[in-house]
């Protein structure tokens, strides 16, 4: 699984109605990483991010895990 982008970070947080402090609760981070996240200050862990979808019930939005497409690939 790719580490996700910024924008998939706050979009996800955003979907799930969640304070950027409660997410990153949920993950068992703090608020300034969550924030370094979102802010494209440091890329999200996988991890994290798959622990994320999955706490978050959004795991199905994303089809199977690990589904997002890799940053560096360009959408035609």
């Amino acid at each position: 699984m790719d580490s996700p982008t910024a924008d998939q970070v706050k979009a996800a947080r955003k979907a799930a109605k969640l304070t950027q402090e409660k997410a990153a609760k949920l993950v068992n981070a703090t608020l300034r990483s969550w924030q370094k996240w979102e802010g494209n200050e440091r890329e999200m862990h996988a991890a994290f991010w798959e622990l994320f979808l999955i706490k978050s019930g959004q795991h199905e939005k994303y089809g199977k895990i690990g589904a997002l497409p890799h940053k560096s690939q360009e959408v035609h």
